[in-house]
C-alpha cells in the first residue's frame, strides 16, 4: 500500500479542505504504488471503523508530538489501539495540520523506513489549518512516521478504517459425489458351440493273401469312409450370473445373430363385393303457392306551403304506406323416394388374390320439380300530393363584429364598367351618399384596387386601372 500525495514546492499556496463526511468514500477509492523503501506488497482488504480521533498534539498528554525545528519527525504507533488490530497492513486517516509557523508540507510513511520520501500529503500555509485523507502503509511493528519540512506545527490524526492481509489459501475439497447407479445387465451371450463331429467309420478289412508261391494278390481296396455323424444338439444357454454389487457397468455382451425371417404365405383370394342397391327416385317437388296481390300504395300527403322569408316552412306529413298483401302459402315439399335396399355383403374369402369388385347399382332417377306459383298483381301507386306554394325571397342577415344582427341594413351587388356611373332604384337605394360603402374587383386586372366615388344615395362610380374594364361590386349600408 502507498500514499495519495500531491507534490508541490514548500512555498506553494495550494490548500486542501476535506470534510469528514466524504473522507471514507475517498479512502475506499485510493489505489497507490508503494515507494521504494516500502516492504513487499501484501494482498489486503479494507475494513471501515467508526471515526475516532487518535492523536491531537495540542491536547495534554500528546504535546510531545508537536512538530518543531528540533523535532520535525514523529513516530506514531497505530496497530493495537483505537480499534486497529495487530497485523494491520495500512491505515486510512485524515491528517490535519494547524498552528503552522511557516509555509511547509507534511509526509506520512512507514516507520523506520529511513529518509522521508520526496513527496507530500499536506501542503500547509503559515497561520492556516490544512487537511488531507491519507492511506499510509504500516511498518512491521504497526507504526508510521510523520515528517514536517520546516517550522513548527500541531498535527491531528482521525482514523476511518484500516487494511489487513487476506488469506489466499484454497478452501477444502468438497465431498465426493455419490456413486452412480449400477449399469444394466449385459445381453445374453450367443448360443453354445456346435457339437463335435461323429467318429469316422471303420476301415474295411484287408483282402486275403494269395496262395503261397503264386503272385502276391493285389491289396484290398480301402473301405469307404463312414458317414459323418449328425450334428450334436446346441448346448443349453448358461444361466445369467447374479448381478454384481454396485460399481462400474459391465461390458455389454455381443448380440446373438438374428434368425432368418420365415417366408410369408400367399394371400387368400378376396370374396366378391356385393352389388349396390338401386337408389329410389326423388319425389316431385310440390307446387309453390300463388302470391297474394300487393296492397294499394297510400296517397302522398300534400306538401306544406313555403314559410315566410327566413325560416323554411315545415313539410307536410307523409301519407301512410299501404299495407303489403299477404304472401301466398308455400306448397308442400314432395316426399323423397324410398332408398334402394343395400346388396348383401359377400363373404370374406381366404387370404389371397383380391376378388373382382361387384358392379355399382344404378342411381335412382331425380323426381321432376313442381311448377312455380303465379305472382300476385302489384297494386296501383297512390296519387302524388300537390306542391306547396313558394315562399317569399329571404333577406341576407348582416351582423356586427360582435355578432349583433344589424337592422335597417341591406346589401346590393352587381356588375359595372370602370369609369361609368351606376344608378340604384327601388329598394336598392340607400339613405344618403355617406350611409353606404362599396367594394369591387377588376376581372381583367385582379391585383388593381377598385376605388368608388359616391354622388348620392342612389348613384356611385367605380374606377379601375383602365376605363372600360368589367367590375364586380357589392355595396352595404342603410
Amino acid at each position: 500500500m502507498d500514499h495519495v500525495q500531491n507534490r508541490d514546492q514548500v512555498g506553494g499556496h495550494r490548500r486542501w479542505f476535506v470534510g469528514a463526511g466524504i473522507c471514507l468514500p475517498l479512502a475506499l477509492a485510493l489505489s497507490q504504488t508503494l515507494p521504494a523503501h516500502a516492504g513487499p506488497a501484501v494482498q489486503s482488504a479494507f475494513t471501515p471503523i467508526t471515526p475516532v480521533r487518535a492523536l491531537d498534539s495540542r491536547n495534554a498528554g500528546q504535546t510531545a508530538f508537536h512538530l518543531s525545528p528540533g523535532n520535525e519527525t514523529d513516530t506514531w504507533q497505530v496497530s493495537g489501539a483505537n480499534g486497529i488490530p495487530s497485523g494491520a497492513t495500512a491505515i486510512v486517516l485524515n491528517l490535519t495540520v494547524t498552528n503552522v509557523s511557516n509555509n511547509t508540507f507534511l509526509t506520512a510513511y512507514p516507520a523506520a523506513a529511513g529518509t522521508p520520501p520526496a513527496t507530500s500529503n499536506v501542503n500547509a500555509t503559515a497561520g492556516k489549518a490544512s487537511s488531507s485523507v491519507v492511506v499510509v502503509q504500516l511498518s512491521a511493528g504497526g507504526a508510521i512516521d510523520i515528517f514536517n519540512a520546516v517550522g513548527s506545527a500541531d498535527i491531528i490524526l482521525d482514523y476511518f478504517g484500516y487494511y489487513a492481509a487476506v488469506s489466499t489459501t484454497a478452501g477444502p475439497t468438497g465431498p465426493t459425489g455419490a456413486t452412480g447407479t449400477a449399469g444394466s445387465t449385459g445381453a445374453t451371450g450367443p448360443p453354445g458351440s456346435t457339437g463335435s463331429t461323429g467318429a469316422s467309420g471303420a476301415t474295411g478289412a484287408t483282402g486275403p493273401i494269395g496262395p503261397s508261391g503264386g503272385p502276391i494278390g493285389p491289396t484290398g481296396a480301402t473301405g469307404s469312409t463312414g458317414a459323418t455323424g449328425s450334428t450334436g444338439a446346441t448346448g443349453a444357454t448358461g444361466s445369467v450370473g447374479a448381478s454384481g454389487i454396485a460399481g462400474p457397468a459391465g461390458n455389454t455382451g455381443a448380440t446373438g445373430a438374428v434368425g432368418a425371417t420365415g417366408s410369408v404365405g400367399p394371400a387368400g383370394a378376396a370374396g366378391p363385393t356385393g352389388t349396390t342397391g338401386t337408389t329410389g327416385a326423388t319425389g316431385a317437388t310440390g307446387a309453390t303457392g300463388s302470391m297474394g296481390p300487393a296492397g294499394n300504395t297510400g296517397a302522398t300527403g300534400a306538401v306544406g306551403s313555403a314559410g315566410a322569408t327566413g325560416p323554411t316552412g315545415s313539410a307536410g306529413p307523409v301519407g301512410a304506406a299501404g299495407a303489403t298483401g299477404a304472401s301466398g302459402a308455400t306448397g308442400a315439399t314432395g316426399t323423397s323416394g324410398a332408398a334402394g335396399a343395400s346388396g348383401t355383403a359377400g363373404a370374406t374369402g381366404s387370404a389371397g388374390a383380391t376378388g373382382t369388385a361387384g358392379a355399382t347399382g344404378a342411381s335412382g332417377a331425380t323426381g321432376s320439380a313442381g311448377p312455380t306459383g303465379t305472382a300476385g298483381a302489384t297494386g296501383p301507386a297512390g296519387a302524388a300530393g300537390a306542391t306547396g306554394s313558394t315562399g317569399a325571397a329571404g333577406a341576407i342577415a348582416i351582423y356586427s363584429s360582435t355578432g349583433t344582427l344589424l337592422t335597417g341594413t341591406h346589401a346590393v351587388q352587381g356588375v359595372a364598367v370602370a369609369g361609368s356611373s351606376v344608378t340604384l332604384t327601388g329598394s336598392a337605394v340607400f339613405g344618403s351618399a355617406t350611409s353606404y360603402a362599396c367594394y369591387g374587383s377588376d376581372g381583367a386586372q385582379p391585383g388593381v384596387p377598385v376605388v368608388f366615388s359616391y354622388a348620392s344615395a342612389s348613384t356611385f362610380t367605380p374606377n379601375g386601372a383602365a376605363p372600360g374594364d368589367a367590375l364586380r361590386y357589392i355595396c352595404i349600408g342603410n
